[in-house]
């Protein structure tokens, strides 16, 4: 096993939950942020963010919520048999699934390992997630907001619902965001309209031609979006 810190921990439980996630895949240019937000009773948002750039001893920590901090948002990515990882926006790495065993906790880090199996996300309460992996050892261990003071903790879906087990995933700005990078220009659509950073020169047109004004609302469909005679297609959700 690994060895790693993290103040967010991976605690050890026994559960058996059925409902599918709702999350929405983030995948090619469509991309969809949350905030992970603790479900837990009394706890008042509170957000998993990334922390590794700040010379801290623990990767990730959960602070007070701020919607506009790319640390705090999260994309979830298809991995391995259904699951999923679990990318910051800031930093581009994972929260890895594999962890050092501390007794009823184990400590995880981020990182851009391609043999992690990733995370399942699954429903436990409308709106509250519980996300657990298989780790190297074969035993399954949860997300949790702090640590359990005894070992061998089982948990049950009823158990798991407003624990330090459960997290609340909200999507920023209420919608998807897809981005397209080209050198320094970055194409973003932020609830149905295209933004251009980096560019001040730039069209926006659809598939037939036709030009539309750089601060319009769109309906869905494909654009195209023209800077400095480069055209990328961009999908309006």
């Amino acid at each position: 096993m690994k060895t790693k810190n993290l103040s967010v921990a991976i605690a050890l439980g026994l559960c058996a939950v059925g409902a599918q996630a709702q999350i929405k895949q983030s995948s090619g240019n469509q991309e969809y942020w949350y905030n992970l937000l603790s479900a837990k009773d009394g706890v008042t948002n509170l957000a998993i963010s990334e922390n590794a750039e700040a010379g801290a001893a623990f990767p990730i920590s959960v602070v007070a919520q701020n919607v506009n901090d790319p640390s705090q948002q999260w994309k979830f990515v298809a991995a391995q048999g259904g699951n999923y990882y679990i990318v910051n926006r800031k930093s581009g790495k994972q929260i890895l699934a594999s962890s050092l065993a501390q007794g009823a906790l184990n400590a995880t880090q981020l990182g851009t390992d391609e043999t992690d199996n990733g995370f399942t996300v699954e429903e436990i309460k409308g709106g509250q997630y519980a996300i657990y992996g298989t780790e190297e050892d074969g035993v399954v261990r949860y997300l949790a907001l702090q640590e359990l003071s005894s070992e061998g903790v089982v948990l049950n879906k009823k158990q798991l619902v407003n624990s330090a087990f459960a997290w609340n995933a909200q999507i920023v700005d209420g919608t998807g965001i897809a981005a397209i990078t080209e050198g320094d220009v970055l194409i973003m659509v932020k609830e149905r309209q295209i933004v251009v950073e980096n560019a001040k020169r730039y069209s926006v047109t659809n598939l037939a031609g036709v030009k539309f004004p750089k601060n319009a609302i769109l309906e869905p469909g494909v654009y195209v979006v023209t800077v400095g005679g480069v055209s990328k297609n961009v999908y309006v959700e």
